[in-house]
């Protein structure tokens, strides 16, 4: 047998030496090179000492400058090879006999480069392959003995953490074995022996289960008891750093047992979980898993462990004894690179919680109005119909109330204000007739397929799981038999769906909870001090709406009298309101009083309000839901100035049709 420093040399005349265990340590022909020109020439050096095969500039440019302008990037590493080759081919040696570079490729003469971590390496592999004891044990004595510290001791980059990991356990296990293997006797030499395998002599690859693990805090002494905890579960830690770590498991029974421990100790975790391919190269880890894992870690909570739809397909597989149960979260879109997951949620019995909305995009594309001006008023109102969307009575709330009432506004602001309790799965739907589908009208802002309502329904419950989902209508006219049979039916095969319409008669649905919105408050007339009149909402809007299109307009003793008059007359009805304050700029208070005595149709000669709604247009479309019987009793009660009473409808009207009609 060769001796061991034969064995261990990589190549013969290695003109380059260097210790990368412990702080880097570089010799050159014998002389060691006492200061790099910077850190980042010194780091360089290092990953092409220990990768010292041809790597293109790409690559490196991506490794070393990440984020740094390609020009600046280029510039900094011609520096340091400059740099380089003044320390690693001193004169005498010609150009290019150490240091390998061209215009795509760099990298070290690996014939010429000596290392003790590819010493250590070797050493671990001629254990592998040895078959006596004594071989066996020689070789893990010289490989123990050259692991004389940390990798790079003195660098903390991720390719670095990830390869320390790496080399440390290797180290470990050797340590293992190393008491496990004791001298072989005279008597059991010449017996037969099963050879003993280093299972972790190359680093983990192929198909299986990867943990991240992620804390709010640095996890200290816990990250050397973790480390632990996954190494009794022959899992491997991938990367350590001071609030994380990845693991790789080549089972799920050995994941889920140190999962176990780890989650009930850690409390300040997040945890995730996928299944899939791990690759190893130069020094780091990558592949799917280890990608999707990052991105749940972001998405979670402490204490919460997310898992893909992988995992959860394999879960009812494990041998495990502990109890757990896995919940689907829904569909979600990680990020660009990762696109779309089945999320569930792993809950180990009695440790089970209730969490927060993950912090991610649903592939549904959350589909809100933003409106360009602040919302004011409704307070009490918004503190209802929240209570009722989180009550059991709130699946199906229909908001009614006259043309012009703000019943779409105030349904827009509750779907802007609840997005804690729905995150992402809230969406806003305008019907402008009864020939338009929800569900069709969802699809193509979603970009699916339309193949018809049931299979819509089916994806739409299969991307959702178990995610709560806020639908916002909004109509201007009845809804037709066909879209209320399609709210119906994503209500009842959608149990975490609440739908929120703005309608101006109900529907008469099943389950439906009417909300009747009044006109915003106005003051009477009595009143006429400045602080008093800003409490009633009907002034606060029209003041704040005003400056919009007159910014230096307040509310003054002088003009309080004809606003809260102006206010009166437009009965609070915050469209009307709306209308007429975007006037301010061409009419005085007074004219647009005297107008109003007359006529509103001078309020439409404009756009409408902020969400695109005309006040005659409105009115014309409610005069259209009307029956013919209710048209023309419309037309009777027209010969009344101001208000009537039922007794002076009834008195205008058909014998039975005064309290029909009113309905």
């Amino acid at each position: 047998m060769r001796s061991l420093a034969e064995a261990s040399t990589t190549g013969f005349g290695a003109m380059i030496k260097a210790r990368l265990f412990g702080k880097l340590h570089v010799e050159v022909g014998g002389q060691p090179i006492e200061r790099f020109r910077t850190r980042g020439t010194a780091l360089l050096l290092a990953y092409l000492l220990r990768y010292p095969q041809p790597h293109t500039r790409q690559h490196l440019l991506r490794m070393f400058w990440k984020g740094v302008p390609l020009a600046a990037a280029q510039n900094n590493l011609r520096v340091m090879l400059s740099s380089l080759r003044q320390q690693l081919e001193p004169p005498g040696i010609p150009a290019g006999t150490i240091l390998q570079t061209d215009r795509r490729f760099v990298g070290l003469n690996p014939e010429l480069v000596e290392t003790d971590v590819a010493a250590f390496e070797h050493a671990l592999h001629q254990f592998a392959n040895a078959t006596d004891p004594a071989e066996q044990r020689r070789w893990l004595e010289y490989a123990c003995h050259l692991y004389a510290g940390e990798f790079l001791a003195e660098f903390n980059d991720p390719w670095v953490q990830s390869e320390r990991e790496r080399l440390r356990q290797l180290y470990e296990q050797a340590q293992h074995q190393l008491q496990q293997l004791q001298p072989a006797s005279a008597s059991t030499a010449s017996a037969p022996r099963a050879p003993t395998t280093f299972t972790a002599s190359n680093p983990p690859c192929g198909l299986g289960v990867v943990l991240g693990l992620e804390s709010e805090t640095r996890l200290e002494r816990l990250r050397g008891w973790a480390r632990q905890v996954i190494a009794a579960s022959e899992g491997f830690v991938l990367e350590a750093t001071e609030t994380g770590i990845r693991a790789f498991f080549g089972s799920l029974d050995g994941l889920l047992k140190s999962l176990d421990i780890l989650h009930a100790q850690l409390k300040e975790c997040r945890f995730a979980i996928d299944v899939g391919e791990l690759r190893y190269a130069l020094g780091r880890y990558g592949g799917t898993p280890l990608q999707v894992v990052e991105q749940l870690l972001q998405v979670g909570s402490p204490q919460q462990i997310l898992c893909t739809g992988r995992v959860a397909l394999l879960l009812p597989q494990a041998r495990m004894n502990k109890q757990f149960a896995v919940r689907h979260l829904g569909c979600y879109r990680l990020s660009e690179r990762v696109g779309n997951e089945q999320v569930y949620q792993l809950d180990f019995v009695g440790r089970e919680r209730v969490f927060a909305p993950l912090r991610a995009r649903s592939p549904l594309r959350m589909e809100l109005m933003r409106i360009p001006t602040s919302f004011i008023g409704r307070e009490v109102e918004l503190s209802q119909l929240q209570a009722w969307i989180q009550g059991s009575e709130g699946g199906f709330i229909t908001i009614v109330g006259a043309p012009g009432v703000g019943k779409s506004r105030l349904a827009l602001e509750l779907m802007w204000r609840v997005e804690p309790l729905f995150g992402e799965a809230r969406w806003w739907v305008a019907l402008p007739n009864a020939s338009e589908s929800v569900a069709e009208t969802l699809a193509r802002r979603w970009g699916w397929e339309w193949r018809g309502l049931e299979p819509f329904v089916s994806m739409l419950q299969a991307a959702l799981g178990d995610q709560p989902a806020l639908l916002g209508i909004d109509t201007a006219e009845s809804l037709a038999e066909g879209q209320k049979a399609e709210l119906l039916q994503l209500l009842q095969r959608i149990p975490t769906l609440r739908i929120v319409l703005a309608a101006q008669t109900p529907l008469g649905l099943t389950g439906e909870q009417l909300f009747w919105l009044e006109p915003l408050p106005t003051p009477p007339e009595e009143v006429d001090t400045i602080e008093v009149l800003l409490r009633y909402a009907a002034v606060r809007l029209f003041v704040e709406r005003a400056r919009r299109v007159q910014p230096d307009f307040r509310l003054t003793p002088r003009n309080a009298k004809e606003v809260s008059a102006l206010c009166r007359q437009l009965e609070g009805l915050p469209l009307a309101i709306e209308l007429a304050a975007a006037r301010v700029g061409s009419m005085s208070l007074q004219e647009m009083i005297e107008r109003l005595r007359h006529s509103i149709a001078w309020l439409d000669r404009r756009s409408g309000g902020v969400m695109g709604h005309s006040l005659l247009a409105s009115l014309e479309a409610t005069y259209r839901m009307l029956s013919d019987e209710g048209r023309a009793f419309l037309m009777r009660l027209s010969v009344f100035r101001g208000g009537f009473t039922l007794s002076g409808a009834q008195a205008v009207a058909s014998p039975h049709g005064a309290a029909k009609a009113l309905q």
